[in-house]
């Protein structure tokens, strides 16, 4: 190896991609040899003919990651292409695919987000800004402006700018101060239309109405109705203005925020957790206040009475007219490090995210929240805490898709040659999945206890299974390893997609239920392991959505494994033969 010594701005450059075989551990030995061996497809042989030597040329490898990408993503995927070493090229052979190489090792491999490709040998000349920045960061050691691709259209509408979590402290704040009034209601309505005179925003809050249909001054009030009233569908700036000048009555010193990322609204219509006096049944005000008080003592300190006495008031309160899931909103806005709403949003992100189900009372809404707090703390989510876990719910739902997103669309459009290549090679992610699939089927057809732990680990390499069921799975195998090792030969002795629908009835008969999406989805993996160029990964909801984009017919709901599977491929092989046929390649 060698050490580059021209300092001259590299105006282009090759980027190859890393042997698979080629790992932390033998890629001195790999770079010592001083070579690059074109693999796999065939299809860009001729760029080594464009070649010369003196050019300059780095090593890479593109993956798709949810974690350390080295800014808030809310979990969204981001493509990053890792640089391994530059060089020189010395001499090419194109008859044999070889290129002669004086490679330097970066002192730590370096990542680079967003504008990648997987495409080897892929020619990046400085021509854009983007590529301008690209080549400056890999022979330069300029650091990634992530900011500048941020304002880029193509990701401005797929990634969040950072949150602003700063409300925390002013809901916690607000709540502890709201905890005096538990017995002091009366005070605390006349402070509540004090406030009500001069800002009308609080004018629904100060009458309520009785079953003779008049109206009167409200007589009571719980903690969260209260707390609604800066939590409602409204702007920012009325928000602020609504928490300053109640803040500034119940005396709470902490400022009110400007900023309310990741908090959960309540439906301006719908803002009072009980009813109006004429449906509510006595005691429904105070069973607010009683999960209120006991979640503010769970939050301070965790014990067994705690735990037990919070279960016991949630349950009660949720039989409230009204409340149902807005009670985990309200209880988030009391304490947003403790406890995680349970809005739509969040009951949709966290099904299809992590496979965690909806609570279905009190003792189960905290079983839910230890789970969350395992997940938050592991390394398969980028997401930290409960706050960022609510904000990357609401992102999630609003966040553009390149099939709805016009810019996004031609970006694909104009891109679609150049980045498209259905015959290169597949991306990491899926190969590390395979290789490792295929290390535990030949462990487990030796008899090697091995193979279980080479299987987790490759669960955890693949980003189209769900925890949920990827746990089942696990647990499955540690109670008859050898009845889940003569199910998945099923698919890894024949290889073949006919055989998913066996797999699929057998597996269902261990895990007691299995949905024909989690069966495919897994069946294609352990299928991958046997020919991972004429399979693919499976996922859902990402099969039925390009389904949409295409305009094709997909499989009926009710199909088995085999059918949606074969379906997808089909779909593949017609969607490259179009692309061949648009491009004229």
């Amino acid at each position: 190896m060698t050490t580059e010594s021209d300092t001259d701005r590299v105006e282009f450059a090759w980027f190859v991609n890393k042997p698979r075989d080629v790992d932390a551990a033998s890629m001195s030995e790999y770079l010592g040899r001083g070579e690059w061996q074109l693999q796999g497809s065939t299809r860009y042989a001729y760029q080594l003919g464009q070649m010369n030597a003196g050019d300059s040329i780095a090593l890479k490898s593109v993956a798709n990651r949810k974690t350390g990408t080295g800014f808030f993503n809310a979990d969204t995927i981001v493509s990053v292409m890792t640089i391994y070493a530059t060089g020189r090229i010395r001499s090419v052979d194109p008859d044999s695919g070889r290129i002669h190489v004086s490679w330097n090792a970066m002192a730590e491999p370096r990542p680079w987000r967003f504008f990648t490709l997987n495409k080897s040998p892929w020619l990046v000349k400085a021509e854009t800004a983007l590529k301008r920045a690209l080549l400056d960061f890999v022979f330069h050691r300029a650091d990634q402006d992530i900011g500048m691709f941020l304002s880029e259209d193509y990701w401005r509408g797929r990634y969040p700018s950072t949150p602003d979590f700063s409300w925390v402290n002013f809901y916690e704040a607000f709540a502890s101060r709201l905890l005096e009034y538990r017995n002091r209601r009366e005070e605390l309505i006349d402070l509540v239309h004090q406030v009500a005179e001069s800002q009308p925003l609080m004018s629904y809050l100060v009458n309520d109405k009785w079953s003779d249909g008049t109206s009167h001054r409200i007589a009571d009030i719980d903690p969260f109705t209260l707390m609604s009233a800066f939590n409602r569908q409204t702007t920012d700036e009325n928000r602020h203005a609504v928490a300053s000048q109640l803040a500034q009555a119940l005396e709470v010193h902490v400022p009110a925020p400007r900023g309310f990322d990741g908090l959960p609204l309540v439906n301006n219509q719908n803002s009072w957790f009980v009813s109006y006096t004429r449906n509510r049944s006595e005691g429904d005000v105070e069973a607010l206040w009683s999960v209120f008080a006991a979640a503010l003592r769970l939050a301070e300190q965790e014990s067994g009475a705690n735990r037990e006495s919070f279960v016991v008031a949630y349950d009660a309160a949720v039989k409230v007219r009204g409340v149902r899931w807005n009670l985990t909103q309200g209880l988030f806005w009391a304490r947003p490090e403790r406890f995680a709403p349970m809005d739509n949003l969040s009951r949709v992100y966290l099904r299809d995210r992590f496979g965690v189900a909806a609570p279905t009372d009190g003792a189960a809404y905290l079983t839910v929240i230890d789970e969350l707090r395992t997940i938050l703390d592991g390394d398969d989510t980028s997401l930290t805490s409960l706050p960022e876990l609510s904000f990357a719910a609401f992102f999630a739902a609003q966040q553009k898709t390149p099939e709805h997103d016009i810019e996004g669309m031609a970006y694909w459009a104009c891109a679609l040659n150049e980045a498209v290549d259905l015959e290169a090679e597949e991306h990491a992610y899926k190969k590390e999945t395979a290789d490792l699939l295929r290390k535990a089927r030949d462990q487990a057809q030796a008899d090697s206890p091995d193979w279980v732990g080479t299987f987790r680990k490759a669960m955890r390499s693949t980003n189209v299974l769900n925890f949920r069921f990827i746990d089942d799975v696990k647990n499955a195998i540690a109670a008859d390893p050898q009845r889940i090792i003569r199910i998945f030969d099923r698919v890894w002795v024949s290889g073949i997609p006919a055989d998913l629908d066996t797999f699929q009835d057998e597996l269902r008969d261990v895990l007691g239920k299995l949905t024909a999406g989690n069966a495919t989805a897994l069946g294609a993996q352990l299928l991958m392991a046997v020919d991972d160029a004429e399979n693919a990964p499976y996922s859902p909801s990402r099969t039925a959505r390009w389904y949409q984009l295409s305009g094709a017919e997909g499989p009926e709901d009710s199909s088995s494994a085999t059918a949606r599977y074969t379906a997808m491929l089909a779909f593949l092989d017609s969607l490259g033969s179009a692309i061949s046929r648009a491009t004229g390649e």
